[in-house]
Parts: C-alpha cells; structure tokens; sequence
C-alpha cells in the first residue's frame, strides 16, 4: 500500500502545482489585460486633454466609455470644457468690444511691470502714434519715457512715482508725447495698480491711453480768448490781474508797472471810422512788443490804455518808456501823429496791494498827459490842415479869400473877436469831416446813389464829431456841424432853421456859396455882380437875409476874386 500512498501524494503535489501555476499565469493574464485596458482609457484621456490645452480648441468632447471613475472623470472634464467655453466666448467678445471701442476713440491700453521696469503697450496705440516697424509690446519703461516732451516729463515721473508709493484710487495725468513722424499729441494717461508682492509693494500697473489734443486745443482756444484782446493780440487785463495775483505770493517780489494812454484815439475813431483806430491799437501794441523783452508782460488794459508788467527795476522801465515814445514818433502811416502818454512806478514793500502800484503809474501818466495834451493838440489841428491840402479838399488861396469876406462881413456886424476867430476856424475846417470819405466821392457831384449822397452829407456830423475832440478847437463843433443848414429849415443835418443856426454858420454858407460860383474851375465860374445876385435870390430861403444885405454891401466895396 506504501507506493500506491507514496505516489498518490506525489500527483496530488504535482497536479497542485501545476493548479497554482495555472492560477498563477491566469492572474497575471487577466491583470495584464485589465490593466492594459484601463490604462488605455486614461491615456485615451490624457491625449484628449493635451490636445485641448495645444491646440485651444474646446469643441471635440471627450468620450471614455465605462461606468467606473475613469468615465466619471471625463464626464467631468467634458462639463469643465464646456464651462471654460463660454467664459472663452464671454472673453473674446469683451476682448473685441474693447479694440473696436479703443480703434474708433484712438485709445490704448498699457500693463507696466514695475519689477522689471517694462511695460506692454497695445499695438493699435503704437500704431496709432506711427511705430509701425517697431511693433514690440514689450518696450522698456525709459524708452516710453523719452517720448513725452521734456516739458512735461518730469511732472509725469514724479506724478507716477508718487502714485507708486502711496498709493490711490486713481491716476490721472495729461501729458504731450511724441509722434513717430513728427509733432506730438496730448495723452490722457489713466490707471491703477493691480498686483502687489508680499511687502505690499506695488508690482503691476495697468491703465490706458486717450488721445485729448482736440479738447486741449479746444480747452487752450478758450483760454486764449479769454485772456487775450482780439484788436491787439496783446493780453488783456484778465490775464494781468491773474499774473499779479500770482506776484503777490511771491517773498520779494522785483517789478514796475508802465502804464500808457493812446492820444487822439477818439480822433481816429470819429474821424476815419474804427476800423483804423482799431489799426492804430495794433500798431501801438506791436510796438510796444517789439520794445519789451522777453520777461516782460505787455498787456491791453482797456480802452486806448496799456501796461506793461516789467519784472526788472524802475530804471529799466524808464529806458523801456522812452523807447517806445521814440519808436512811436517814427510812425508815418496815419493822418495824425502818433503818441502816448505814460507813466511808470516800481513796486515797494509798503504797497499794500498790487492797485497801489498801478494807481501811481496811472497818476504819472495821467499827470504826463496835461503836459503833453496841448502840444499834441495843436499838432493835431497841423495834421489835419495838411491832410485837407493833401487831399485838396480845401486850398490855401480858397480859405484866405473867404476868411476876408466873412471876416469884412462880421465886423460889419460888429461880432466880437472871438466870433471872428471862430469864423477863420470854420472856413479851415469846415469840410474836415470829409477825410474819411474815399477821393472819388469827395469830388463825386452827379450820378451819385442815394447811399453816396447820405455818405457824402454825413461829413458835417464826422466833422462835429471830430472838432468836438479837440478842447482847442472845440467852440467850434456846432458851426460846423450846421454849416449846411438853410434859413427856412430845408438844409442838414437837423433841419433847424433861422436864429438857430449859428450866426458863424449863416455866413459861412453865404461866402462858401459866393466862392464858389466865382471861383471853381472850368467855364461855369460867373463874375461877381452875377453871383452876387444869385445869392440875393436865395435869401430867407437858404440864407439869412441880414447876413445876405450885409454880404452885398461888403463885396460893393472890393473884388473878391481870383
């Protein structure tokens, strides 16, 4: 029994170890195909997602078959893709509202790496300021920095650094920057910071760029008219009280005011019509720019007044004073003399206010003014005479013939001096409203429009406005205003009729009449006893018929013409 023991055991061994290697290899068989299986599935996956992350497209969906968590995770990752679409989608658009809406305003945008001192600048601005060959968005800070004008780029960095270091809710700086080609633009500078390190310093800065330069020039235009007078060109006084409120800061302020008044500019107005008393102002006020120096502030304070803010001592603004009297009288351009009163004062530590100063300048000037007043005057009354034979309005031989006849006349009427004189003013200046008609009209007698005529009857008003000006020659204003008036009412410029009218101007008209039908040029000059008659039969009709009676017994006694 012992062999057939024995060699039961020994098969039951072998056939146990052939079960154990059969179990054995089927193990590892089955793990094998399971494992290659699943690991298959989730390099399936492991593709899937690479491929997404590479080539940014989130439409293909992930499709791992199963109900284990390999299937369960690629679900996820499919909801996960889905979700990251539509933020993609709410970012592309945002992203595109964005360039369009920085395209049509001219705006870009800037992300500053302060760590590293770079900043990225979006193209379109790049572009938009003409760097098109140099398109790096990358561009280090100290280059950026060099393209705002040296003017304003020490005010921006400090601006900037300040921001860094404090902080804020918002920064905001206008600056000029230049263009790639040429000129520069104004640049709305806006940001904040984003990012800061563990110290809390600041490490990111983002903001955006807007080009302002239409609301600047805009923003300057205003200003400018504001602060500046339009005849001249000059400042105005707006501008000078600001500048003075400005010196007023100041510990010990060094600075005279001259002051200066335009002589005759009433004259030029009246005489030759605003438009050239306007000419007079800039011709004055360029000279006095063409005076002053560079730090010197030159200004139209009102009127026919100027000053002049002189940032140097009193004796600099005496200098400057003189010089423009004598670059004035060098003027030829206009009927009269040119000149100015003036007056300087310097400013002291016990001046209370700025007023105080300009108050002694305008005391000087005004008190200079009665000195020169006379002198310029008289001037005046030269220039005009000169202007009246320039323009032959009136000869000398015409005005001394009259002058004879009236004066005869008025003695025969026992006038007083003084109305005597008022009559040898009067045939002098008479017509002088006539100067600031053009030559053709002066001499224009037929074929005339009635805008002429109202034209040409207007010169007794210019006349009367002119004289009027001139304290001298004042009195007689209303004789030459009435010149052209008639005995019965019929004349202009009012109408007025008999006692009236100035005795001056009643026998003005007779001796003006009387000359001239015996003394204009041509053949339609008469001889005395024909003009004499002439005027008798306009007498209490257009003349006085006592100034009339007395006229024909003077001229019985002498020939009065050429």
């Amino acid at each position: 029994m012992r062999p057939a023991y024995s060699n039961a055991v020994q098969m039951l061994k072998t056939e146990s170890a052939v079960l154990f290697a059969v179990f054995g290899i089927l193990t590892v068989f089955i793990i094998i195909m399971v494992e290659k299986k699943e690991i298959s599935r989730i390099v399936d996956l492991t593709k899937s997602v690479q491929a997404v992350s590479f080539t940014e497209n989130r439409f293909p969906k992930i499709s791992v078959g199963g109900k284990d968590e390999i299937a369960l995770l690629g679900k996820n990752i499919n909801c996960m893709l889905m979700e990251l679409e539509k933020n993609y989608d709410a970012i592309k658009k945002n992203n595109e509202h964005l360039y369009h809406a920085m395209e049509v305003t001219n705006d870009g945008y800037f992300d500053y790496d302060i760590t590293n001192q770079t900043i990225d600048i979006s193209q379109t601005w790049l572009k938009y300021l003409g760097y098109e060959n140099n398109l790096d968005l990358v561009t280090d800070i100290g280059k950026v920095l060099d393209g705002i004008l040296p003017e304003d780029r020490q005010r921006f960095e400090e601006a900037l650094h300040a921001f860094i270091q404090n902080g804020g809710e918002l920064f905001y700086e206008e600056v000029r920057a230049y263009k790639a080609q040429h000129g520069y633009i104004w640049v709305l500078v806006r940001g904040g910071i984003i990012e800061y390190d563990r110290e809390g310093n600041a490490v990111r800065f983002v903001g955006s760029l807007s080009d302002i330069t239409k609301r600047k020039e805009n923003e300057n235009q205003k200003i400018f008219l504001l602060q500046t007078d339009p005849v001249t060109g000059l400042k105005n006084r707006a501008y000078m009280e600001k500048k003075l409120e400005e010196y007023k800061q100041e510990e010990d302020p060094v600075f005279s005011i001259l002051m200066a008044d335009v002589n005759g500019l009433k004259l030029i107005n009246d005489a030759f019509g605003h438009r050239e008393g306007d000419r007079l102002l800039k011709t004055i006020g360029d000279i006095i720019t063409y005076c002053c120096d560079d730090a010197d502030i030159p200004v139209r304070w009102g009127g026919d007044e100027f000053l002049v803010l002189v940032r140097n001592n009193r004796t600099y603004a005496e200098n400057l004073m003189r010089r423009i009297k004598y670059e004035l009288d060098l003027i030829v351009s206009f009927p009269i003399k040119i000149s100015v009163a003036a007056g300087c004062s310097a400013y002291k530590k016990t001046d209370m206010d700025m007023e105080q100063v300009i108050s002694r300048a305008e005391e000087k000037m005004y008190r200079n003014k009665l000195l020169e007043s006379r002198s310029f005057h008289n001037g005046i009354i030269v220039t005009l005479e000169q202007t009246l034979y320039e323009k032959k309005i009136e000869l000398p031989a015409a005005i001394e013939r009259r002058q004879k006849i009236c004066r005869d006349i008025g003695k025969q009427m026992h006038l007083s001096q003084e109305t005597l004189d008022e009559l040898d003013l009067l045939n002098l200046l008479h017509d002088i409203g006539k100067i600031e008609l053009p030559d053709d009209l002066i001499f224009k007698t037929g074929g005339m429009t009635e805008e002429e005529i109202g034209r040409k009857k207007k010169h007794t008003e210019t006349g009367y406005r002119i004289v009027k000006t001139i304290p001298e020659i004042a009195h007689i204003a209303n004789s030459v205003l009435y010149h052209h008036e008639s005995f019965d009412g019929s004349g202009y410029p009012t109408g007025i009729s008999g006692d009236e009218i100035p005795i001056t101007s009643r026998i003005f008209s007779v001796v003006n009449y009387f000359d001239f039908l015996t003394n204009r040029n041509g053949q339609n000059s008469v001889g005395q006893e024909e003009a004499k008659q002439m005027v008798m039969e306009k007498a209490g009709s257009k003349f006085d018929p006592e100034v009339v009676s007395v006229f024909i017994k003077v001229t019985e006694k002498k020939e009065y013409m050429d």
